[in-house]
């Protein structure tokens, strides 16, 4: 197997715990991004437990999906998990952020909030599959 099941269950609940925390420290940040009347989420302390749940769930899978690619690669340094991380976030989370603001009219500042969640989330997530693997 290629990553234990511990280090993945570590990592998704690292991530989990990441997108939280970011928006929690950027909530004025955020609330200053966000329409008043828009539907976003600015604080997860008062966020639905269904959305707690699936966000936390998607920590999972992103720590799944990580192990393989961490694997395969033979990361086991703290420098190859951060190179791992970066060329992800470069190649998707990124560049899909990107797609609303060209295409849907989003503020690249909102994007670039999302976006800075994805960057801490990946190499925090990274490091754990890569070294503790």
């Amino acid at each position: 197997m290629y990553s234990s099941i511990p280090v993945v269950l570590a990592s998704g609940v690292a991530g989990g715990l990441v997108t939280p925390l970011w928006y929690i420290a950027f909530k004025d940040v955020h609330a200053r991004l966000v329409p008043a009347d828009s539907r976003q989420i600015v604080d997860f302390r008062t966020a639905p437990v269904s959305s707690k749940l699936l966000d936390f769930g998607r920590g999972f899978v992103v720590a799944g999906v990580l192990a393989y690619p961490a694997h395969a690669g033979g990361v086991t340094t703290l420098t190859d998990s951060i190179r791992l991380a970066l060329v992800l976030w470069l190649g998707f989370p990124l560049i899909m952020l990107m797609a609303p603001v060209i295409w849907g009219g989003e503020s690249w500042r909102i994007a670039a909030l999302h976006a800075g969640d994805w960057l801490i989330k990946l190499l925090v997530m990274t490091v754990i599959v890569g070294v503790w693997s």
